[in-house]
Formats: C-alpha cells, sequence, structure tokens
C-alpha cells in the first residue's frame, strides 16, 4: 500500500485526531492511540481517531495532478463474515504528527506498507518525505472502535439545524460549571441538555454552583418523527461530558452558520448517539445518561431584579477583592452595592463600593458572603457572549437576587441577551444548594 499526500493535507488531518488521541481515557482499546485510515471511497482517504466516547473523522481527496497518488492493493482489503470488504490499516497518531509538523505544506509525504498486516499484529509502516524516513507503528486497523457501525441500531433518527454560534454559546456559558471533582451523581460531572418541541436548554453544576440556559426556537415546533411521547413535559434528554463538550466548542464557529445535529435515539427515548457533521468533519459521540436534577426547589420562575449592575465593573472590583480573600462579603444600600475581603490570619481587609447600580426599593438589601471566584468565572462566559454577538461586552447588565426557596441562594442573571435565558446560581458561603436527584 502507498499514500503519497502533500505536507499540508496530513497537518490538517491528523491536528485533531492528536487532540482526540492524546485525551483518550480507555486504556483497554489497543489501537487508541492510532489514527485509522479508511481507503473504501475511491480517491479518498477519511481519517479517523477516537475511542468508545468520541470519533472524529476528516476526509481527504488524492489530487494526482498535485504530485499525490494512492495504491490499495486486493491483498490488503479483508473480507468479514458477512462477505463485506473492508479497506482499512492503522498507524501511530503522534508518530505520525511529529514527523509531519513543520514541513512545507507543498512537501510531498508517503506512507508506504510493504506486506498486509496480520490480524491482532502490531508492525510498522514507513513514512518518507526528501532525505528523511520515519518508521512508524501500525496495524490492519481490526479492533478500531468504531461508533459508526452501532449508529443502525438506532430505533428512531432525528435531525436538528441550529445556528453554530447559539449552539456554542449555550455551551461555553454553562459547561464550566460541570463538576471536576468525583461523586456519586452522575448527573454532576455532564452537561445535560434538555430537548423539547420549543426550546433546547443546558443544565450544568454541582453543589456550589449551577447555570441554567435555555433558547426558544423560532418558528415551527420541533418534532421526532416516529417517537412517540415527545413533549413539552417529555423532553428528550442526554449528557454531555467535559471532553465531549470541548469537541463540540472546537468544531463549532462563531457565525450563523446552521450545523445539522442528528440523534440516534434508544427504545428508552435517550440519546445513545450524536453524530455532527460540519464540512468535511463528523464527529460522532457515544453519550450517556443520567436522569436530569430538578432546580425548582432552590430556583424560583421570576426574580425581583434586588440590584442590577455593570458585569464589567463588578468583575474587575471583584478580582481586586478576591486578592485579599476567597470569601466576598456582598452588602447593598440605596443605589449602592459593597464588597468586602478579609485576608484570614492577618489584619488586612479589603472594601470597595460601586455606585452605578440600581437597587429595587421593595428588595431586602443583599447582606451574604460568596465564593468571589464563583462569581467571576460566570461573568467571563457572559462577556464572552457578548464578543459572540458582536455586542459591546462594557454594557452588559447582570441582575442579582438573593432568593430563600428551599434554601438560601444567589442568582445572578444576564440582562442583555434575547436569544439566550440564563441564570447562575450560587451557594452562599456556609449554605448548601444541593440539587435534587430524588426519583419522585
Amino acid at each position: 500500500m502507498k499514500l503519497v499526500l502533500q505536507a499540508h493535507k496530513l497537518q490538517k488531518a491528523l491536528t485533531t485526531a492528536k487532540e482526540v488521541v492524546s485525551k483518550t481515557l480507555d486504556p483497554s482499546i489497543v489501537l487508541s492511540q492510532h489514527v485509522l485510515l479508511d481507503f473504501s471511497q475511491e480517491n479518498q482517504i477519511t481519517f479517523l481517531a477516537g475511542d468508545k466516547e468520541i470519533n472524529h473523522s476528516v476526509i481527504i481527496t488524492v489530487e494526482p495532478n498535485e504530485g499525490e497518488f494512492l495504491s490499495f492493493p486486493k491483498e490488503f482489503e479483508i473480507e468479514t463474515k458477512d462477505g463485506h470488504v473492508i479497506k482499512q490499516l492503522s498507524v501511530s497518531c503522534n508518530s505520525f504528527v511529529d514527523a509531519v509538523t513543520g514541513l512545507n505544506g507543498k512537501t510531498l509525504v508517503t506512507l508506504e506498507f510493504t506486506k498486509p498486516p496480520l490480524a491482532g499484529e502490531l508492525t510498522y509502516a514507513n513514512l518518507t518525505y526528501e532525505t528523511t524516513v520515519v518508521r512508524v507503528e501500525a496495524s490492519n486497523g481490526q479492533g478500531y472502535a468504531l461508533l459508526n457501525e452501532s449508529l443502525k441500531d438506532a430505533v428512531a433518527i432525528s435531525t436538528l439545524d441550529v445556528s453554530e454560534r447559539i449552539l456554542k454559546d449555550i455551551i461555553q456559558s454553562t459547561i464550566f460549571c460541570v463538576s471536576v471533582k468525583a461523586s456519586k451523581h452522575t448527573s454532576l460531572h455532564t452537561l445535560i441538555m434538555s430537548l423539547t418541541p420549543t426550546k433546547l436548554k443546558a443544565f450544568g453544576g454541582d453543589y456550589s454552583r449551577i447555570a441554567l440556559c435555555s433558547y426558544t426556537f423560532q418558528g415551527t415546533p420541533y418534532v421526532i418523527n416516529g417517537f412517540n411521547g415527545f413533549a413539552e413535559d417529555k423532553p428528550l434528554t442526554f449528557n454531555l461530558s467535559r471532553r465531549v463538550g470541548a469537541e463540540l466548542l472546537r468544531l463549532l464557529s462563531v457565525t450563523d452558520d446552521t450545523v445539522k445535529l442528528t440523534f440516534h435515539l434508544t427504545a428508552s427515548g435517550h440519546v445513545q448517539y450524536l453524530q455532527v457533521v460540519k464540512n468535511d468533519e463528523e464527529l460522532i459521540f457515544n453519550l450517556t445518561y443520567s436522569k436530569p436534577p430538578m432546580y425548582s426547589h432552590i430556583v424560583p420562575e421570576t426574580f425581583a431584579d434586588d440590584v442590577v449592575c455593570n458585569a464589567t465593573e463588578i468583575k474587575d472590583k471583584l478580582n481586586r477583592s478576591i486578592k485579599f480573600g476567597d470569601i466576598i462579603l456582598i452588602n447593598s444600600a440605596d443605589n449602592v452595592l459593597t464588597l468586602s475581603a478579609t485576608n484570614s490570619g492577618t489584619l488586612d481587609s479589603f472594601s470597595t463600593e460601586i455606585t452605578n447600580v440600581k437597587t429595587n426599593p421593595d428588595s431586602a438589601p443583599l447582606n451574604l458572603r460568596i465564593q468571589g471566584k464563583h462569581f467571576i468565572e460566570l461573568i467571563s462566559p457572559l462577556q464572552e457572549s457578548a464578543r459572540f454577538r458582536q455586542v459591546a461586552p462594557d454594557e452588559m447588565l447582570l441582575s442579582l437576587n438573593f432568593v430563600t426557596k428551599k434554601v438560601p441562594v444567589f442568582v445572578v442573571r444576564d440582562l442583555d441577551n434575547n436569544e439566550l435565558d440564563r441564570t447562575y446560581v450560587l451557594t452562599p458561603y456556609n449554605s448548601v444548594a444541593s440539587v435534587d436527584n430524588s426519583s419522585k
């Protein structure tokens, strides 16, 4: 087998492949550190990287008039028991990347197998360019985690067309709240997406902070053909891990181009696989499912807007405050907001007033302590969202609310986005705003 491609094509195909491979978490997959090359289409190679959670593929076209070449002899083909012919090989991804990184894009690179690899055998392939020869680990590719072979098991398939910018904004403004700490509750480790006929919602959070985001579809309600029970009160739910979320953020742009999400549903009404195609790239995610936690016991339907303030100004004052202490005391008076911090173990303290605020005369003054860094971390993605929409971040307003339903919580709302409804819940210091994972 001989393949000759320009270096820039290999660099394009392998850049993302390396990212996927380097984050592979399942050591049980022998070939998880390889990139799979599929030659089933004439004059095209599909570069696939992945494991049991993520598959990423890029299609590269061979152009003979540019000096490129492909020869895949019949002896390299593998015939399955059902008569299906497989044309694929795999090579070590990291070695492949290291060999072509930094090359002039027009440099012709040759990948060559001198003999067909045996089943279950790790062998090598030769990678050559100019006067350089690199030997890379290789195999016949059997045993690779091909998620697309499992897509046919779905009982129903549905697609959703959504703006790339909107989807990217939903994910980036919520996934940072997903817990990285060990917990018995799966729901704390994933971003839970909930799809109804009229909305796409995202829930993410742990015991110290929660992000809630809702996007209302424009036009006619969303319908899943051939799948019963889908309604506002019976949403389609699926979970995105931090790793899956990061891959989506990488793929999605901030344009208003449409990206197609294909949901592969199980009989129980869950999304088993999510397929995303953009230009010549495809991502397939094997998703987990956990019962969405309920937040209605702590988050009300409406808010009094106890204090309305400028996001940039309060972020600047918070950054100054946390240098003196992690816990920030927030007090409000008539159109004044005060932030205070104390350096424990010393007599050092910090206090600053924000006068460019509007307080609700019908609300009780704010008087609570919060983790300063958690407050700052939620403002940053809101500012990023403003940049996505080409709106000046300095003009963004936040609504601050102290709410006591089942437990006391500090709620921050974004007032300047008419596309996404976003609410953030922070647990006041020494209080517990646990999510409800009960089955009631």
